[in-house]
């Protein structure tokens, strides 16, 4: 079967997600991007609606969308209040675009190529991005949370680092901390967030640094596992977790979730930072 099995005619026309909207957003730094927002059926209450800033929207907007309205049907039992996404992709169908990931969720570091966008893009997501949306949604501008993965979620640990105060909340998935977690230990240091405690969700995979058993026969397996060990991807993440903590300044949750790797820890970990996160708007 090809997509040309898929006739323009509208005899099968493509799903959408229900309650979503594409909105598209452009600053001279970083670019177009395209902002893929939910908003749900409910009415807003008084303050608005939490919001969750979604980055690597082309992969894990669906997923967000569906954990969004599948919880808040039932957040008295569920601990997952209604809530606005605000997904941040780039154009076009592929899930990652590779090249303006690295550029854009990282520090400058000239041995790995094109990088060091990070301060760009987070000004694109505080000047652009949130005012866009919250001149035209019902959104609680104190109860808004930021959501990455991989590159992204150093990304994320970066920002808050930058700005604790920008967001309410902070989930890093699998962060690539390896990244230059030098400079995110030093980045804490200097961070300060006043009376406010932004709240942290630090998730990693069982499998992240060692060969799952279903990964045994993947091709340069030698070079995999010593690729893994060097970048230490759960204890780096517990470590930087616990330094977090001390600090006094941020809410810090650490998960390890069995029997996840780096990929598949995104849908799991999704609810488990909508409890986490979102908890005070239930």
């Amino acid at each position: 079967m090809t997509r040309d099995f898929f006739s323009p005619s509208g005899d099968w026309p493509p799903v959408a997600l229900p309650d979503t909207h594409v909105r598209p957003v452009a600053a001279p730094d970083v670019g177009r991007y395209e902002l893929m927002i939910h908003v749900p059926p409910q009415s807003a209450p008084p303050a608005g609606f939490p919001a969750i800033y979604l980055l690597d929207a082309n992969a894990d907007f669906a997923t967000m969308v569906d954990a969004v309205r599948r919880g808040s049907r039932r957040p008295d039992s569920t601990g997952i209040p209604p809530a606005v996404i605000i997904g941040i992709g780039h154009p076009g169908d592929a899930p990652y675009d590779q090249g303006r990931r690295q550029r854009d969720f990282t520090t400058a570091r000239a041995e790995r190529g094109a990088s060091g966008g990070a301060p760009a893009f987070l000004a694109f997501v505080r000047d652009v991005v949130k005012p866009t949306v919250r001149g035209s949604l019902p959104i609680n501008p104190t109860h808004e949370i930021l959501f990455g993965h991989s590159l992204a979620g150093y990304f994320t640990l970066w920002a808050m680092m930058q700005e604790p105060r920008g967001f309410a909340g902070y989930a890093a998935i699998s962060p690539s901390i390896w990244w230059d977690e030098q400079g995110l230990t030093g980045a804490l240091k200097r961070a300060t967030a006043g009376e406010k405690h932004p709240r942290l969700l630090l998730a990693v995979g069982e499998w992240e640094e060692a060969l799952a058993p279903w990964q045994a026969d993947l091709p340069r397996r030698p070079e995999i596992e010593v690729r893994r060990r060097e970048r230490r991807m759960i204890g780096a993440a517990r470590d930087l977790a616990a330094r977090c903590a001390r600090t006094g300044t941020f809410e810090v949750k650490f998960e390890c979730v069995a029997g996840q790797d780096h990929s598949s820890i995104v849908p799991a970990s999704v609810n488990l930072a909508l409890r986490f996160l979102l908890a005070a708007s239930a």
